[in-house]
């Protein structure tokens, strides 16, 4: 039998001070908040850069676990900045804006990425304005990597990419050769989750990849890029690529009527029951330019 007996607070205090006991190690697991709103010394900078109001400018320059949320806002500028701003959350979205938001992830490496289903990396309302030359990802079902409204403008630049040297071993003479390959330089957005398109964009948007810009999916049902609404367009300059590698899948999807698709760069798409491009709408016009690649395998 246990004979149980209160201890109060003041004995507690003493047990405590006298090393009796022990303190208890307690370990609190929190979102940091690692951006903050330009210029603003009165709100509480946690909930401040969280949820930004009207035209607020907001910079990260640090690993921020927090995410912005602030899908009611207007005009509100967010900056990921190099060399050490980024965005990593989970189970929540990472940047959540309403109308005329501007966006930039600087490059060449700067992420924005989510972990989670029914999260989105990017998502923002009409007449948005993104530059991605850095990384924008999620790892979840249903979770798309960019979402906008309607009159966006979206660039994903991958820059002139950088030289990587590789120094393989070759059978003749026991000699080894340098291999220089040219890889991306930043600019990649992608998903890895089932129904997880890449960039979805509103009608009457413009999407640009350009210089070694990668845009891509891994799942099934996963388009690339979408091109919801009338007269949104797509444009994929040299070097540049737009694939998917899920099943169901397109590399391009085409729902807006008289929606554009410009090659220049390559669009494909390698699984089963996969199309390069897929027009589901009316008057969709796609022009493969010289040197531009439109396939599926």
């Amino acid at each position: 039998m246990h004979n149980y007996r209160h201890l109060s607070t003041f004995t507690l205090v003493l047990l405590f001070l006298s090393g009796a006991l022990k303190p208890f190690n307690f370990f609190i697991v929190e979102a940091l908040a690692a951006c903050t709103i330009q210029g603003d010394t009165q709100s509480d900078p946690v909930a401040g850069a969280s949820m930004p109001t009207n035209n607020d400018t907001v910079n990260c320059s640090d690993e921020d676990t927090a995410g912005i949320d602030a899908p009611a806002s207007t005009g509100v500028t967010v900056n990921i900045q190099a060399p050490d701003g980024s965005i990593s959350v989970t189970d929540v979205p990472g940047i959540n804006l309403g109308d005329d938001a501007t966006v930039t992830v600087e490059g060449p490496d700067r992420p924005v990425t989510v972990e989670g289903n029914d999260v989105n990396a990017i998502e923002v309302g009409n007449m948005a304005d993104l530059t991605i030359n850095g990384v924008v990802s999620t790892t979840g079902d249903f979770s798309s990597a960019i979402v906008t409204g309607e009159a966006a403008t979206v660039t994903i630049d991958g820059g002139e990419g950088r030289r990587q040297i590789t120094t393989p071993e070759t059978e003749t003479e026991g000699s080894t050769e340098e291999e220089v390959v040219i890889v991306s330089d930043g600019g990649i957005v992608s998903t890895a989750g089932a129904q997880a398109p890449a960039v979805t964009v509103g009608a009457g948007s413009m999407v640009s990849a350009i210089g070694r810009a990668q845009v891509s999916t891994a799942n099934t049902d996963s388009d690339a890029v979408v091109l919801n609404g009338e007269g949104s367009q797509l444009t994929v300059e040299q070097d540049a690529t737009v694939t998917t590698i899920g099943s169901m899948s397109s590399a391009v999807q085409m729902n807006g009527i008289g929606s554009q698709l410009n090659v220049n760069g390559t669009v494909s798409s390698a699984a089963a029951n996969t199309s390069a491009v897929m027009g589901t709408a009316d008057n969709v016009v796609v022009n493969v330019r010289d040197g531009g690649i439109v396939k599926a395998s």
